[in-house]
């Protein structure tokens, strides 16, 4: 009996939306252009947001609802919300044409300003004190008679919240659900007990309630939700065909699976080789915990089917999904993080290292071609001067030195490179340790690149103030690092081959005191003390250990190229930790006998 009822109830639904729009249609083409009283319950009043000179009424009387708006400045916000739920008649012309943005609205009754509506009687002052929906086989009843019902109360338990506007209210009786779509208030907690008020409709399987406010009431003794462990399959399968499964709606519901996508709504889909289920997780804080694409996890949560309510020209509302809504943190448990390290990424690795291996060599071409060209320019410029012969050498002996270093380096690549190749199917932990310390020389080949370029460019070798040639070289590894030098040595003491191997020092004590030292204030002092030049670098970064420091084996160059430096001017170096913090490096080195 319950399927012929529900079955007559859609005919009847259907012809009454039809007769009621022919009807609708009949009675626009006498009326428009025409001055009307439209009398009726306020059922709704907002501003326009397309344009905002126009406040717009929906009143609902016997005949149906209807449409109002005037544009007069004397109609604000809080007048319009004062009318809500009010008893009004409506001074106004019909007219068919909208207003704008809103040309198919209709006919709309158009009035001026406040002295127009007339109150009959005044909103409720209580908008609590309104009779709630009965507990009645609404299957009698047509989803027209529903949605004139009006202003409606709801008692039950929150079962869930999502989009910080919805919710799903459990209620006695025979129809136990009732979702409620809340106005301009903040939602209650999953779990409470509330008396919720809204305008009443239907979705054809409940009596819902929208625009609707909601306060705290008594607690009723309702059975705790039971919780049932589901799949996919079994939500959208509904006896062995593929279709939503309403059995399932307000249930709370177990399931697991992979996550297959991340939205920024606050929704996730999950799937285990099948189709794929939606998560709602909007209603939980911020800082909870967000599943990675590629985890496992489980969910516990209330199942919801996504239905729009009737409305009279789609007398069978489409049904938009079916989501579970995860009601507290503890809802979403990780079964299992995604693995990091896939056959892809090793594939990926290994070509962005080959790919970067032959970068390398083209730049060292590219280089060889730079310098020689840089040192023709220079050997034609300062042909007819006595000092440019050893400025030709000097720079000449940089671009050999480059070469060789660059050449060394990428011999270490190409054995590492070997190294992995022959080792990469026995043993893959020396495969990662072997591609780990080639990357390293990579990126140490890049840097003395980096270096002996911009040393080619740069001209501090040319400056007469050792201090200005210490910030010049530093610059570009410095930039929001406080740096300060004061270095007292006159630069004729110092040839250009020793001036260049000391700015060489100074930088890489000072990049490493920046980067793994993390510091935010580098000091460089430099003085004469008998015959030696000393000059310190200081830092207030982390600090570390010089004898537990990484070498060369861990793919490690910056201290070891220093200490190659200080070997060719029989210098010295070392390290101890400065005070307040950090790290100092001092450096002694014996002055040429011949300045010339």
């Amino acid at each position: 009996m319950c399927h012929k009822s529900r079955a007559l109830f859609k005919v009847l639904g259907l012809a009454a939306g039809i007769g009621f729009q022919l009807l609708t249609l009949a009675a626009d083409e006498t009326v428009y252009g025409k001055r009307t009283n439209l009398s009726g319950i306020v059922r709704d009043a907002f501003l326009d947001e397309l344009d905002a000179h126009y406040h717009f009424f929906v009143i609902q009387n016997e005949s149906g609802m209807h449409y109002a708006t005037t544009k007069s400045p004397s109609v604000n916000q809080e007048y319009v919300n004062g009318l809500i739920g009010a008893e009004v008649t409506i001074k106004g012309i019909v007219d068919p044409a909208s207003p704008p943005n809103r040309q198919y609205l209709g006919q709309t009754v158009f009035f001026d300003g406040t002295n127009a509506l007339q109150v009959l009687t005044p909103a409720p002052q209580n908008p609590f004190a309104v009779p709630e929906i009965e507990d009645f086989n609404f299957y009698n009843y047509g989803p027209e008679s529903i949605v004139h019902l009006g202003l409606r109360s709801a008692h039950g338990r929150v079962l869930a919240v999502w989009q910080g506007r919805s919710l799903l209210l459990e209620r006695k009786g025979h129809v136990p659900f009732s979702r409620i779509e809340l106005g301009e208030c903040e939602p209650p907690a999953c779990g409470s007990f509330i008396e919720a008020v809204g305008y009443a409709e239907t979705d054809l399987s409940s009596i819902n309630l929208t625009r609707a406010r909601w306060r705290p009431s008594d607690a009723e003794a309702m059975p705790e939700p039971v919780v049932t462990s589901a799949t996919a399959r079994d939500l959208f399968n509904f006896n062995g065909l593929s279709a939503f499964n309403s059995t399932y709606y307000g249930k709370t519901v177990r399931l697991s699976g992979n996550v297959l996508t991340l939205t920024e709504s606050g929704r996730f889909q999950i799937g285990d080789n099948g189709t794929p289920v939606t998560i709602d997780v909007s209603s939980l804080p911020d800082d909870s915990q967000t599943p990675e694409i590629g985890s496992r996890i489980e969910v516990t949560g209330v199942c919801v089917l996504d239905l729009p309510n009737w409305r009279p020209n789609e007398v069978f509302p489409h049904v938009r999904g079916l989501f579970v809504v995860a009601r507290t943190p503890d809802d979403i448990r990780i079964l299992e993080h995604p693995s990091w390290w896939t056959a892809g990424r090793l594939a990926a690795a290994v070509f962005v290292l080959f790919g970067g291996l032959a970068a390398i060599v083209l730049w060292n071409l590219s280089l060889q071609v730079l310098v020689v060209r840089r040192a023709r320019q220079l050997f034609k410029a300062d042909l007819q001067r006595a000092t440019s012969e050893l400025r030709v050498k000097d720079r000449t002996r940089l671009a050999v030195e480059l070469h060789d270093a660059l050449s060394q380096s990428l011999t270490g690549v190409s054995m590492e490179v070997e190294a992995a190749i022959r080792h990469g199917t026995e043993n893959p932990g020396n495969l990662m340790r072997h591609i780990s310390v080639a990357d390293k020389i990579l990126k140490s080949c890049r840097n003395e690149l980096r270096n002996s370029l911009w040393d080619l460019r740069n001209d501090a070798l040319e400056e007469r103030n050792l201090d200005e040639a210490i910030r010049r070289t530093l610059l570009p590894h410095v930039r929001d690092i406080a740096l300060k030098v004061r270095f007292n040595v006159p630069r004729s003491l110092l040839t250009d081959n020793a001036t260049h191997e000391i700015l060489r020092i100074i930088r890489e004590l000072a990049v490493n005191g920046i980067s793994h030292g993390k510091a935010t204030s580098i000091q460089v002092a430099g003085s004469i003390d008998g015959e030696n030049l000393l000059f310190s670098v200081r830092d207030n970064g982390t600090g570390f250990d010089p004898d537990d420091a990484p070498g060369v084996s861990k793919g490690h160059f910056g201290l070891e190229g220093v200490r190659e430096r200080l070997r060719q001017l029989k210098g010295k170096l070392s390290f101890e930790p400065a005070a307040g913090g950090g790290m100092k490096a001092t450096v002694t080195i014996p002055l040429p006998k011949n300045n010339s």
